[in-house]
């Protein structure tokens, strides 16, 4: 590779050049590519299109502009520097941030308002490289992998994601509940009866031989409510919550490949479609503090409410009783 080709090859990062290496010289199939990657087939295919899109991004622009920026740009030396750092040599904003040499950028709304102020000027800019320019700064922060610019200056990003982050939280605080918690949630929901209406699952890969238990439960309303505020699935089957708890632990404890991940989320979310209870949850954000709330059994806010109490008790004692009633 010589010329621009190379300079625009420079500005790839490792793992999308190893992408496109793999797939034009080796000719190898998107899967093979994953497997030798070690990642999933579906973002794979989303490192192969930013590849080639970037690649041909920076092919274009340096085939017209020898530099990202004229040599007087009309913007400040300080966003030139951080630019580049995030085109050229493909760091994170924060760590770009430091070519600022100015400690009050590190703030954010200051330096929003500079980014800001700067993408305006090249905006206003007659000069066509100027242009040209803006267009693959706003083009670039579409397709990297992590945005360079404030949201209020963002497009639409070039992605569909399928967000698995906040399914991949939940099964990980679940599988590592403190063992006193998973037994207070056995102890206040077992129903004894010999045909119970619905069944949960807890985990404790330690304590359970199978990495985790199911607990019988009531058919009643205000169970089915308050297991909702617990993030727990409710299945109206034994064999369904079996194979559920199997699912989880398999996944989180077994041997990790993007096979196994790739061919356990589409199951996963099929399952707890048929929860009692799915749309209740669903509709629900798991975030630490929630679910630390949801599993805390309430001794923060009992402890509260009691030094409260007593406080009052002590306010209501120190008040000094009226002269009158003592000489009447």
């Amino acid at each position: 590779m010589e010329g621009l080709t190379e300079k625009a090859w420079k500005c790839l990062t490792k793992e999308e050049q190893q992408s496109l290496s793999l797939t034009i010289s080796y000719g190898k199939s998107s899967w093979e590519v994953g497997e030798i990657m070690g990642i999933t087939h579906y973002k794979y295919l989303e490192l192969k299109e930013r590849s080639e899109k970037l690649f041909r991004l920076f092919h274009d622009f340096f085939s017209i502009h020898p530099a990202l920026f004229r040599p007087n740009p009309c913007v400040d030396a300080r966003f030139v520097d951080y630019i580049e750092a995030c085109i050229e040599r493909r760091i994170t904003r924060k760590e770009a941030s430091g070519s600022f040499g100015d400690s009050a950028l590190y703030v954010m709304p200051i330096k929003t308002k500079f980014i800001v102020k700067q993408m305006n000027l090249l905006k206003d800019s007659e000069d066509p490289h100027d242009k040209d320019t803006l267009k693959l700064i706003l083009e670039f922060d579409r397709w990297n992998n992590w945005r360079i610019l404030p949201r209020v200056l963002q497009q639409p990003s070039a992605y569909k994601r399928r967000n698995n982050r906040r399914d991949l939280f939940y099964i990980k605080y679940m599988c590592t509940l403190d063992s006193d918690k998973v037994q207070v949630l056995i102890d206040k929901f077992w129903f004894s009866r010999k045909n119970p209406d619905y069944f949960f699952v807890v985990f404790d890969y330690d304590r359970f031989d199978d990495g985790y238990y199911i607990v019988p439960i009531k058919d009643k309303e205000s169970t089915l409510d308050l297991l909702s505020k617990y993030y727990i699935y409710v299945f109206s089957d034994r064999d369904m919550a079996d194979a559920y708890g199997y699912m989880v632990i398999d996944f989180y404890f077994g041997k990790k490949s993007p096979k196994k991940g790739q061919m356990f989320w589409p199951k996963y979310r099929q399952l707890i479609s048929q929860a009692i209870n799915y749309k209740n949850i669903n509709n629900m954000d798991f975030y630490v503090e929630k679910l630390d709330y949801a599993y805390q059994n309430r001794d923060r806010q009992i402890i509260k409410r009691r030094e409260e109490r007593k406080k009052k008790a002590l306010q209501r004692g120190e008040k000094r009783a009226n002269e009158s009633s003592f000489y009447q």
